[in-house]
């Protein structure tokens, strides 16, 4: 049996994954004279966002509408599912998640500027102002656990009936998706079709492509990383071998291997991530790497138009 202690905030957090879910471009062809792309997504996200059922471009307004909708639907989906079992349920419609647009702070660069590696590197030893870069959609998850309504009901249970609520709750599994789910994983995937085990090898493929673009796994992007690379160790930084992973790599050169207290970390770290921004300039990357991203993308999205069609069907019906 699962208990789970964090009540419905947990609710709220998964809400939150799956209503702004924001794929990330991958990578684009390493072609001499990159184009400049123009859309933010790619061919497959757009075929994703179809099937979530929103969309990053959605305005605060909408994306604010859909989220306290899609709260409200499944609250009263619990609700129903916990009294078909014998057990009383109170919707906490006021756990929906807030969301507000980051506004600029003056006193603190873009994270991917110049002007912030110059200043900071990328934050590790250098502790630059908390904040998110202007633009960024920020989620507050919501009131605390303690104003859930259902704390006062299970207070008032002896401890039978407080395990036997929760697992109609929960379910019996280890996880909400499997085998014995409760009232809120069945909830849940009604409200989320992009999560409906009738899609999920397509879905499953689509993670395992979406990683292997990440990883460079692709010729044209381990080209594309290898000329980075090559420019880092010209720059006098051997080892960096992945754009995307070059703050983590940073973090192994300056923590793992080195004093904490040297006062020339911060010092390595800005001159690596100058390194990393001049280097990605030089050979123009991200542009590139959009472009073998939306390449890749399409080739995905042709080969499994069919499967991607009927999901995006089932997920507006569902929805309907």
């Amino acid at each position: 049996m699962r208990v789970r202690p964090d009540g419905m905030s947990a609710i709220a957090s998964a809400l939150i994954a799956a209503a702004i879910t924001l794929l990330a471009a991958c990578s684009p062809a390493a072609l001499d004279q990159p184009t400049v792309v123009e859309s933010r997504h790619g061919p497959l996200d757009e075929f994703w966002f179809q099937i979530v059922g929103t969309h990053p471009d959605d305005t605060l307004e909408v994306t604010q509408y859909q989220a306290i909708q899609n709260h409200r639907i499944q609250e009263e989906m619990i609700a129903a599912c916990m009294a078909e079992q014998g057990f009383e349920y109170i919707p906490w419609f006021e756990a929906a998640p807030q969301f507000r647009i980051a506004e600029r702070d003056d006193d603190r660069p873009a994270t991917d500027s110049r002007e912030f590696a110059e200043r900071y590197g990328f934050g590790l030893t250098t502790n630059p102002p908390d904040g998110f870069d202007a633009g960024v959609l920020v989620v507050w998850a919501g009131p605390s656990v303690d104003d859930d309504p259902n704390m006062v009901l299970r207070a008032a249970m002896s401890p039978t009936e407080d395990a036997a609520w929760a697992e109609a709750l929960w379910g019996s599994d280890d996880t909400i998706f499997g085998d014995e789910i409760g009232c809120f994983g069945s909830a849940y995937l009604a409200i989320n079709p992009q999560l409906d085990p009738e899609f999920q090898a397509l879905g499953a493929e689509i993670g395992t492509f979406r990683n292997s673009v990440l990883a460079g796994r692709f010729p044209e992007l381990a080209a594309l990383n290898a000329e980075w690379g090559q420019c880092m160790a010209e720059a006098g930084w051997q080892g960096y071998w992945d754009p995307l992973r070059v703050r983590e790599l940073a973090y192994d050169e300056l923590i793992t291997n080195s004093d904490f207290a040297d006062s020339s970390l911060a010092a390595r770290e800005i001159s690596i991530a100058l390194a990393n921004y001049d280097c990605r300039q030089q050979i123009s990357f991200d542009a590139r790497r959009q472009q073998i991203d939306f390449a890749l993308q399409q080739d995905f999205v042709n080969r499994n138009r069919a499967e991607l069609d009927a999901w995006i069907a089932h997920a507006e019906s569902r929805r309907s």
